[in-house]
């Protein structure tokens, strides 16, 4: 053979080999790493070589357990079903608009990837939109495309700015304190100045589009509660004030299908946990399940007078109306969907909607009975010594979500200051907020479940299944990072127990046994301690506490390596699948 006929032959076999980057878009995926996400052109993608950036890949969804998310498609009527139709679409728009607000560069590397052809571009697209972005949210948000580190206040403020910056800019401009600071505004830079620019403004593009989506819906459904949320939350999409249509989600009754839309939870914001991320959530209300749990909330009050605070920082003033609804999930988008999937979620969160209507507490049952097959109860086999594992059962798992839910809506919330103002616990805890708010959920869960065991109203024969189940449960979370609010929560309360000496590691088989004796006063003071952080306010005492408790052990980390088979969390797999 001719040399030119032989190279000819070995370039058409490489041009044909699926690790070239042969086709144009693969190209552009390449530059886009290198240049768009900051990277000197030189330098390939986190130094990683194709073989090592596949097997990356590879391993981060292996650490996810595929479930099929499915409901009863014979509950919805012939309207129902066309009503579903434009939830979904509603929702999908909400996943476009959580791109942008994770990163102002996500829209340009999703139009760039998706288009490729190569191997390794696909399998990192897959990847981005598990993540709503180039951040690892397996793998304490770090990027797995490109070198550039995730924004603390991820696209809500501008890149470079600091705490320090816009606390100063509000010192200098009081007037701006409210707008800066609200949960449905980004800030931008207006030349040397800051704006505060509203949700409806920033992202009116996409939020029109939802809007006629959800007024579609209303005027099909034949429930007349459904109808005016639906109705409301499209106007409130594009006045920035929601409200009105949160007072009408509460009052939803009779209707199978249900939905959540909007702007929520603050995770996001690492900068300030002020910002409000969209999400949504459409799913079947599942009636008779719910009824079984609904004796729990006539003890809400009780609950609240009984929480280890001085009586002047008891919240007993508001309502306490709070309907449990267990819901099989159809579809989910937008912070809902991204990284670690939600089990349960208790909302509004607008303490003016709690004190009026409460707050509405939804157990996503398929998401759980996947989460608890695929990775709580797997974890327990290898962390839990043997004697107490017969006590981890799906039920106490379940209850204890349950709990958890209930539990966001006890407890300080508008604090009143020194200077005589009242302030959101959630503004005074800036960056802190979501992580200790979630430890006080999970803390107060089982403080309250042991209450309601002294009042006959859980079984005592339960105490341990609830005690061993809680174990289990931390080690699932703690799983998902300490930059996660649910992991570092997590960390916090095991820390706390070992060193009250309810929990305990034993060395020679790796795993770890409950003091059945010592557990219940070790969790009263952690809730206790964590109550009197928010009732406070206290953003330096919240800061310290995380750092010393939210300090990984190095038994935890032993306890890691024996768990890298096991799943991190679920992927549901939805039927009508991605946006």
């Amino acid at each position: 053979m001719k040399r030119t006929t032989l190279f000819a032959a070995l370039f058409l076999l490489l041009l044909l080999s699926p690790w070239a980057m042969a086709d144009t878009a693969g190209l552009q995926a390449k530059k886009a790493e290198k240049d768009l996400l900051g990277l000197p052109p030189s330098l390939g993608p986190l130094y990683w070589s194709r073989i090592e950036k596949t097997a990356y890949l590879k391993g981060q969804f292996s650490k996810l357990y595929p479930v099929a998310i499915t409901y009863d498609k014979t509950l919805l009527s012939g309207k129902d079903r066309h009503v579903l139709e434009h939830l979904v679409e509603a929702s999908r728009y909400v996943d476009r608009i959580f791109l942008r607000q994770v990163s102002a560069r996500n829209e340009e590397i999703k139009k760039i990837l998706e288009k490729s052809a190569d191997p390794l571009d696909r399998l990192t697209y897959k990847y981005f939109l598990f993540n709503f972005g180039p951040f690892d949210r397996l793998n304490e948000f770090h990027p797995f495309f490109g070198n550039r580190e995730r924004p603390l206040g991820a696209n809500f403020y501008p890149a470079d700015m600091t705490k320090e910056e816009l606390e100063s800019w509000l010192t200098l401009h009081p007037e701006d304190r409210e707008a800066f600071t609200s949960d449905f505004t980004v800030i931008r830079r207006k030349g040397k100045d800051l704006a505060a620019v509203p949700y409806s403004q920033e992202y009116a593009d996409l939020l029109e589009p939802t809007a006629r989506a959800l007024e579609e819906a209303s005027r099909i459904t034949e429930n007349g509660t459904l109808r005016d949320f639906l109705a409301k939350r499209a106007r409130a999409l594009r006045t920035n004030d929601y409200f009105e249509s949160d007072l009408a989600w509460m009052s939803i009754e009779g209707s199978l299908l249900d939905l959540v839309i909007g702007p929520y939870e603050v995770y996001e914001d690492k900068l300030f946990n002020y910002k409000a991320s969209f999400e949504a959530y459409v799913f079947l209300n599942l009636p008779g399940e719910a009824k079984k749990f609904e004796q729990y909330t006539s003890h809400l009050r009780d609950m609240e007078a009984n929480l280890p605070l001085p009586g002047a920082d008891k919240n007993l003033d508001k309502d306490f109306s709070s309907p449990i609804r267990i819901v099989h999930l159809i579809y989910s988008a937008g912070d809902a969907r991204s990284g670690i999937h939600t089990a349960a979620f208790a909302l509004p969160n607008d303490e003016r909607v709690r004190k009026e209507k409460g707050c509405k507490k939804v157990m996503l049952k398929n998401i759980m009975e996947g989460k608890f097959r695929g990775s709580t109860y797997p974890i327990a086999q290898k962390v839990i010594m043997k004697e107490q594992l017969p006590f981890v059962t799906f039920e106490a798992y379940f209850r204890d979500t349950v709990f958890h839910e209930l539990s966001h809506g006890l407890g300080p919330g508008l604090i009143a200051l020194p200077d005589g103002t009242r302030k959101d616990t959630r503004v005074c805890l800036k960056e802190n907020y979501s992580s200790i708010e979630e430890c006080k959920a999970d803390a107060l869960s089982v403080y309250n479940q042991l209450f309601l065991m002294d009042k006959g109203v859980i079984s005592r024969d339960d105490f341990k299944s609830l005690c061993v189940s809680y174990l289990a449960g931390i080690f699932r979370s703690v799983r998902f990072g300490i930059e996660e609010s649910h992991g570092r929560g997590s960390l916090v309360q095991l820390n706390w127990m070992m060193e009250k000496g309810a929990f305990s590691y034993d060395s020679l088989t790796g795993t770890y046994r409950i003091n059945f004796s010592r557990f219940a006063e070790a969790n009263r003071s952690l809730a206790r301690e964590l109550l009197e952080i928010q009732a406070r306010g206290d953003y330096e005492g919240s800061g310290q506490f995380l750092r010393k408790y939210g300090a990984c052990p190095s038994h935890l980390m032993e306890t890691f390596s024996r768990l890298y088979e096991v799943p991190v969390d679920i992927e549901p797999l939805f039927e009508y699948g991605a946006s």
